[in-house]
């Protein structure tokens, strides 16, 4: 398998992700929207001033959002895992299959909500200066759980050992006590 060829595409984010980062400014409009409720909707310049201000902030962090789903690619080749991200500072990473050491799922209350995973993929280096992880934050869980599988497949693969079992990870719901 070469790169770039139609066994090794390129995968996106899950397009959730575009919510969660929305559901994060849900606060600042209701609180505004309590404000109109309590003051009878008397909006004075004050108020117009700060709905103007959090109309932008919602749109600036929504625009982040979507330029992050739209910028950010990955892919499993034979040999290794490939990200790349961002719009005016590109960022290409890879870590080799036979040097991964981690593949772990978390996901905070916000994702849970939305069904979504984030996946780390660390190389067991301690040292700042040389510690190797990738983040997938964005994905959904079925996919998550399908990716951790295969990237420890074929890290065992690439490393000429027999495939591991893997089970798969137990997904509960929120305030269950687990991460994910």
């Amino acid at each position: 398998m070469t790169p770039g060829s139609p066994a090794n595409p390129w995968e996106r984010l899950d397009v959730r992700l575009i919510p969660v980062h929305l559901s994060l400014l849900a606060a600042p409009p209701a609180s505004f929207g309590g404000t109109l409720l309590i003051t009878g909707g008397g909006l004075g310049l004050q108020a117009l001033i700060t709905l103007g201000s959090i109309l932008v902030t919602f749109l600036t962090v929504a625009g982040f959002g979507l330029m992050r789903f739209l910028t950010t690619r990955y892919r499993i080749t034979g040999e290794r895992i490939e990200l790349r991200s961002g719009l005016l500072f590109r960022s290409e990473r890879t870590l080799p299959l036979d040097r991964v050491r981690s593949v772990d799922l978390s996901a905070n209350p916000v994702q849970r909500v939305f069904g979504l995973t984030s996946v780390r993929i660390g190389t067991g280096e301690q040292t700042a200066a040389s510690g190797r992880r990738l983040t997938l934050d964005g994905l959904g869980r079925a996919r998550a759980g399908e990716l951790r599988r295969v990237i420890l497949s074929r890290r065992d693969t690439a490393a000429g050992r027999r495939p591991t079992t893997t089970r798969s990870p137990r997904w509960t719901g929120p305030g269950s006590g687990t991460d994910c």
